[in-house]
């Protein structure tokens, strides 16, 4: 759960984030849904601002729409495209693209050249020769600087008004006003809120004067001065311990694990087992009612409720991964385990299933 998200169960912070279900989406919310709870001369504008040069007029009155349609205007051959977030005042409208892990969505099926960015680009400008105003892309990524693929589409189309802006420039404008102290009580609450969800984000480094409230509040312990180097979040590594993969099983303890099992698992187990260890994963899907017209995520969600069990006793996994793809895909018990994948068997094969189950 987001540190924003745990905010709203704090009376004075309550309902200051949207949901969404993918992660830049819930990054996107949990920020701009503070931001546009703070006045726009403190944020949102001089953030605009400084990313366009002044190309995007301030205004006191922005509108802010999360994941709208976009109708495909006359000329485009490509669909539809959903805007993660429409900006618009009076003079301007802005097409606001976010990203977090990913670049932007490559191509199209109508020309494969193409890119997300120059679609919003086209659809942008023809939707908004009716309104008669500005249009712009901002892109929105945790890079430190601006990315490739903006200054190679500047090139290509001088006139384009696509801007760049990473995490940490909206955490500056917002920071830069909270040490001002222009913000209002309520204000430097939101602000202190989403400065410290940037900071623990690793999407902005701190440059807060130092306060006790930091160490008061665990909400704001990311604010809090240390030792430790400030790592952007798109140069940071993902660290994953997989040191259990490889630890072996003490026998008396695998049985035990076996028999705790539920009855969902031992019956994938004696599938496998009476057939020696080893099924062809369309076999597995028909001998099992339950995964019967499903997809093989069914199947894989079954195989990964027994590992992560075995993960949870940091002891190796006792299903593999499968070969070979589609419904010829073989699933079995571990052939690395060894001598344990007998003793697998054999319990396996002792299992008496429900009646339903198999």
């Amino acid at each position: 759960m987001s540190l924003i998200l745990e905010l709203r169960n704090r009376k004075s912070h309550a309902g200051i984030a949207l949901v969404h279900p993918t992660s830049e989406h819930v990054v996107l919310a949990d920020v701009f849904g503070v931001v546009k709870n703070i006045s726009y001369s403190a944020a949102l504008n001089p953030w605009l601002e400084s990313i366009s040069g002044c190309g995007i007029s301030p205004s006191s009155d922005w509108s802010f729409n999360f994941w709208e349609k976009q109708s495909r205007p006359i000329g485009v051959n490509e669909g539809s495209t959903e805007v993660d977030l429409v900006m618009s005042s009076p003079t301007d409208l802005l097409f606001v693209e976010v990203k977090m892990d990913a670049a932007p969505s490559s191509g199209t099926d109508n020309d494969p050249e193409r890119n997300q960015l120059i679609r919003n680009l086209d659809i942008g400008y023809r939707s908004t020769t009716k309104e008669k105003k500005r249009f712009s892309v901002v892109y929105i990524t945790p890079d430190v600087s601006e990315p490739a693929i903006v200054s190679r589409i500047r090139s290509s189309d001088p006139t384009a008004r696509l801007y760049w802006s990473s995490w940490s420039m909206i955490g500056e404008a917002l920071a830069k006003s909270f040490e001002s102290g222009s913000l209002s009580a309520v204000e430097r609450n939101f602000a202190l809120d989403l400065l410290s969800y940037l900071a623990k984000k690793r999407l902005w480094e701190n440059t807060l004067t130092d306060d006790p409230g930091f160490y008061d509040d665990k909400l704001y312990r990311p604010l809090q001065l240390t030792d430790s180097p400030f790592v952007p979040y798109a140069d940071k590594g993902i660290e994953v311990d997989n040191t259990w993969r490889s630890k072996d099983w003490d026998e008396a303890a695998l049985r035990q694990f076996l028999r705790h099992l539920r009855w969902e698992d031992k019956a994938l187990l004696k599938l496998l087992a009476d057939a020696g260890g080893a099924m062809r994963q369309d076999r597995i899907m028909e001998a099992i009612p339950s995964l019967r017209g499903k997809t093989s995520g069914s199947l894989g969600a079954l195989k990964s409720h027994v590992n992560i069990a075995c993960r949870g006793n940091d002891r190796a996994p006792i299903l593999s991964i499968g070969s070979v793809s589609g419904g010829q895909r073989v699933h079995e018990i571990n052939p690395k385990l060894g001598v344990l994948r007998e003793i697998v068997i054999e319990e396996a094969q002792a299992f008496s299933i429900p009646e339903g189950l198999l």
